[in-house]
């Protein structure tokens, strides 16, 4: 099975969905990293909607932009990337799209020559094209000319794991305290002794600084990876949960019946409903997590991460590879 997924090991402790989207909160920041990304990019820096959203599947959870802005002139989208993967790299891709079909759908006159044009910045733990640079731009473009097909949708890539590996003292001299880089170097800190250090007595960044100060830290900052176990955990558990009491009901009811007609319909409806909940959850429970960990191994997941997030034993999953095998 080819697999593309890059985890770090380092712990940049503040590149969550959790953290930024509350470090965004703060509109003079969000507006200076947008700034400062774009540049020249758009005339009017302006936005009437500083929190727009999108939902491409309804019932999944994790389906919505971490943090959207839009004007007049475009749709802006910021994801926090922090595993390279290709379910990343086209969910992403998923969220441009309805960020240009949503401009439509509404509208049965609209002219596709006012639709506005889509930005999104991807903040990366991950160098995407493996060049050792801190941003990249994409565009759709020809391949053998390299001219630009149009400007409709742009992509920007910031590596925050650049700023990382350079660390702080060389980010302020080689880019100074009014770049983006400096702006963003809070997301490759892993604490915030780091934070303080870095910005300590700054205007804008002082606000930063102290927002993060006053975060109850540990159980509610955790890492991405924990997120995920925890996020994978609560599906699993969901999944088998309804499984477990659709099968234990159906168990309960037809095990009640049977005994029902030797000791009293009532009675044996109500302890056959009982043992048949019980049992039907149980086997449920375990059936939704060896499900939910065979989907995870098919989209290229660890196997020690999968085992951490589903509780299943190396032998339990080694077993359902195996039967899953041999019925294909």
């Amino acid at each position: 099975m080819e697999k593309y997924i890059t985890v770090k090991k380092c712990q940049k402790k503040y590149l969550t969905d959790r953290a930024v989207s509350q470090l965004f909160k703060n509109k003079e920041y969000l507006l200076a990293v947008i700034k400062k990304t774009l540049g020249d990019e758009l005339k009017d820096y302006n936005f009437q909607n500083m929190d727009i959203r999108i939902n491409t599947r309804e019932s999944y959870k994790d389906s919505r932009i971490d943090v959207g802005v839009e004007n007049s002139e475009a749709k802006i989208d910021i994801e926090i990337n922090y595993n390279e993967s290709h379910e990343t790299e086209y969910k992403n891709l998923t969220y441009i799209c309805q960020l240009i079909l949503e401009q439509t759908k509404h509208n049965a006159d609209y002219k596709y020559k006012n639709i506005r044009k889509v930005y999104q910045i991807n903040i990366n733990n991950y160098d995407v094209f493996k060049e050792n640079r801190f941003i990249y731009k994409s565009r759709i473009m020809e391949e053998d000319l390299h001219k630009i097909r149009n400007n409709l949708i742009n992509i920007y890539d910031i590596n925050i794991d650049f700023l990382y590996e350079k660390g702080y003292n060389k980010v302020i001299k080689e880019y100074g305290r009014n770049s983006l880089e400096y702006i963003l170097y809070v997301f490759a800190c892993e604490n915030k002794e780091e934070v303080n250090k870095a910005y300590k007595g700054e205007g804008l960044m002082s606000k930063i600084r102290e927002a993060i100060n006053s975060w109850e830290d540990d159980n509610f900052w955790i890492s991405r990876d924990e997120i995920i176990k925890l996020s994978f955990r609560e599906e699993a558990e969901k999944l088998a949960t309804e499984r477990g009491l659709k099968k234990g009901l159906k168990q309960g009811i037809k095990q009640g019946l049977k005994q029902g007609l030797k000791q009293g319909l009532e009675q044996g409806l109500e302890q056959g409903l009982e043992q048949g909940l019980e049992q039907g959850v149980n086997q449920g429970l375990k059936q939704g997590k060896t499900e939910v960990a065979l989907n995870l191994y098919k989209e290229g997941t660890g196997i020690d991460l999968i085992l951490k997030a589903t509780g299943l034993t190396k032998e339990e999953f080694e077993k359902a590879l195996k039967e899953k095998g041999n019925k294909e």
